[in-house]
């Protein structure tokens, strides 16, 4: 489950996603329904998991269907970063011409993580329904899931250390993974306050 990831990534998500807070928080609409739960502050269901000793493991969560926009894209580990950035530029444009509110944190779901061809999907929830087809993006159906969670905080050169640690617990659970890891980004201009919420698609064994 070792990935490779990039810092430059992150720091223009920082911008990106600053910039589209401030112009959301302007542009509130009351009346537009909210179709996503907010599942960094949902309590997770209790697991019967003893892991006192580490607290960045959250639990496990029955995940809801959720809509998101998405672009699914592969590229080499030296080009996925730019890749990346490319995409969430595209799904913001879309959430402007949408007229659409997304979450504040963007997430992406890795297929493969070979250096030679990383598949991922980019994507951002969405707390509205789209009237209008996407230009760029694609509003899909993230399926319901039982997921583990575990948050990786700081840069993401230590993050395999993290999924080390899942692989671990899934050995010791009586879970198995079951589906492509998602991850969410809660982002901060300090890098020790980055926090990776990482997401395991598991069931039982």
């Amino acid at each position: 489950m070792k990935k490779i990831f990039y810092i430059s990534f992150v720091y223009l998500l920082i911008c990106l996603f600053a910039c589209n807070n401030s112009k959301e928080s302007s542009n509130k609409n009351t009346d537009k329904e909210e179709i996503n739960k907010d599942l960094l502050n949902t309590p997770p269901i209790d697991d019967g998991i003893n892991l006192t000793n580490d607290t960045n493991y959250k639990g496990i969560m029955a995940i809801p269907e959720q809509m998101a926009l998405c672009i699914l894209d592969s590229a080499s580990s030296r080009e996925a970063s730019k890749k990346m950035e490319e995409n969430y530029n595209k799904i913001l444009k879309d959430v402007e011409y949408l007229n659409v509110r997304v979450a504040d944190q963007p997430g992406c779901i890795f297929y493969s993580s070979s250096p030679e061809k990383i598949v991922f999907e980019t994507f951002m929830i969405l707390k509205d329904k789209p009237r209008k087809v996407p230009k760029y993006s694609k509003p899909i159906i993230l399926e319901a899931t039982l997921g583990l969670l575990y948050d990786h905080y700081g840069t993401f050169n230590t993050i395999h250390q993290s999924y080390i640690k899942i692989e671990n617990i899934l050995k010791t659970s009586g879970y198995k993974q079951v589906g492509p890891t998602r991850e969410i980004y809660i982002l901060n201009e300090d890098t020790s306050r980055w926090r990776t919420r990482i997401i395991v698609p598991i069931a039982k064994k």
